[in-house]
């Protein structure tokens, strides 16, 4: 299962490619301005260069790239309270991640039993790179009442670097995006998942 910094990598190298050939056919438009066959291409090129600054002042109000430093992911949930909801004692630790707004704390290890994961990632290139990174699991997942655009995933376990059986909950938080995940066929209940989520949802800034 791909982790969250190979599919922001692989996002960027999408944008790219999208935008050089923009520009390439950008290119070609003006300089086949001159015919009367391409007039409309000149045109449509000069109302784009036309219009570039008030689109541009419009992407800053909508909404771009995230320059916030996210909160503190081990700070978000006490290892009493992910211990109680593992059965079994945990602490926090944070996953090291570079060059993009994004905090991991996992509780647990990896193939050792029963592991929690709370990611908290910003926009990049105009990606939500959470809700991509779950988006295969786009079939099963349903409503939740936790935060902004809730939803509960009852099929996969999602945690930094991978993932597998269990369930999740992602929801938005002003800028943020959260993921709660934990892996295991004998994990919570649905309903102790989405409380801890909303206690998440509660302790952000």
């Amino acid at each position: 299962m791909a982790s969250l910094p190979g599919v922001i990598e692989t996002c960027r190298s999408a944008v790219g490619r999208l935008a050089a050939t923009a520009l390439l056919l950008a290119l070609v438009a003006a300089a086949c301005g001159s015919g009367g066959g391409d007039e409309t291409a000149a045109t449509s090129a000069g109302a784009s260069d036309a219009t570039t600054g008030s689109e541009a002042a419009e992407g800053d109000a909508e909404g771009g790239d995230t320059t916030a430093t996210p909160p503190d992911a081990c700070g978000l949930v006490t290892d009493e309270a992910a211990s109680a909801l593992l059965g079994q004692a945990v602490t926090g630790v944070p996953a090291p991640v570079d060059d993009v707004p994004y905090a991991v704390c996992q509780w647990g290890e990896l193939f050792k039993g029963t592991v929690l994961s709370v990611q908290v990632a910003g926009e990049q290139d105009t990606i939500r790179p959470l809700p991509l990174l779950v988006s295969a699991s786009a079939q099963t997942a349903v409503p939740s009442p936790v935060g902004t655009d809730g939803k509960y995933i009852g099929d996969v376990g999602y945690v930094y670097g991978g993932g597998g059986v269990g369930q999740s909950v992602l929801f938005r938080h002003g800028e943020w995006d959260v993921l709660v995940g934990v892996t295991g066929e004998d994990g919570p209940s649905q309903a102790e998942l989405e409380a801890l989520a909303a206690d998440i949802d509660a302790a952000l800034p």
